[in-house]
């Protein structure tokens, strides 16, 4: 993360997104995980991935982060957003 950019280098997801282009960012409980989900503004691409296809059909967001992932904590990244 910086100031201007969320970038995403998980094996789901290979993406960077500067923040004007993120609509919302929610946490959510995956299989007894918490990931960020991470929906973009309309016309924003996103991952094509299986993985994220299936996510994002039930959750309705496009970018998936586990939480555990980044070595920030959970409420500085809601804070920053």
């Amino acid at each position: 993360m910086t100031a201007d950019l969320l970038s995403l280098r998980a094996p789901a997801n290979r993406v960077t997104v500067p923040w004007e282009d993120i609509e919302s960012i929610d946490l959510l409980p995956v299989g007894g995980r918490l990931f960020y989900a991470i929906t973009l503004m309309p016309g924003v691409d996103a991952p094509t991935g299986r993985w994220v296809r299936r996510l994002a059909r039930t959750y309705d967001a496009h970018l998936f982060v586990q939480a555990d992932w980044l070595t920030c904590p959970t409420d500085d990244v809601m804070a920053a957003f």
